[in-house]
């Protein structure tokens, strides 16, 4: 009898842990799809990100820098870029910095938050990265091109990761 409540405690205890939020994540999730597919990269304590792609007009890269604060927002820093022309930046706007700086432009923020932003990864064959704790994710190897995805933080649970695809990376 006790053998079998001890088995049971445990059975539950093993149960409640798969289920509960533990990981922090950088998740994509599929858009514009009634079955999104989920891929994340899992956190460590490193914070900060940063998105490298090939403008599709300039042909020049484009890195935008955020940093994932306490409640799991989205902190944009700065975009560093080479060409100012359509679709870039080309002054600052409250709270924000805009400068020349060893030939690219950098526009940095001081205040501006979201939950989540949406990409495209388009079936174009130019660069398109994550950098995060000394890794380069390549997502045009490593996501399906051609479809958009939602970009957030999320604490999720054991279960969440076994649904997911981790995004492996490269050095």
């Amino acid at each position: 009898m006790l053998k079998g409540i001890f088995s049971l405690i445990i059975g539950l205890f093993l149960l409640v842990i798969t289920f509960i939020p533990t990981q922090q994540v950088l998740v994509f999730t599929e858009t514009r799809t009634n079955e999104p597919s989920v891929y994340y990269i899992a956190l460590s304590e490193e914070r900060e990100f940063a998105m490298t792609f090939t403008h599709s007009i300039h042909l020049s890269d484009v890195t935008e820098t955020y940093t994932i604060t306490q409640d799991g927002r989205l902190q944009f820093l700065q975009m560093i870029y080479e060409d100012l022309a359509v679709g870039m930046p080309g002054d600052a706007e409250e709270n924000q910095t805009f400068e020349f700086v060893d030939g690219k432009w950098v526009l940095t923020s001081e205040d501006t938050y979201t939950d989540s932003f949406t990409l495209y990864n388009s079936s174009i064959h130019k660069k398109l990265e994550v950098r995060y704790d000394n890794t380069i994710h390549d997502l045009k190897a490593e996501l399906p091109t051609g479809r958009s995805y939602r970009i957030e933080a999320v604490e999720i649970s054991i279960a969440d990761l076994w649904k997911g695809e981790k995004v492996d990376g490269r050095k």
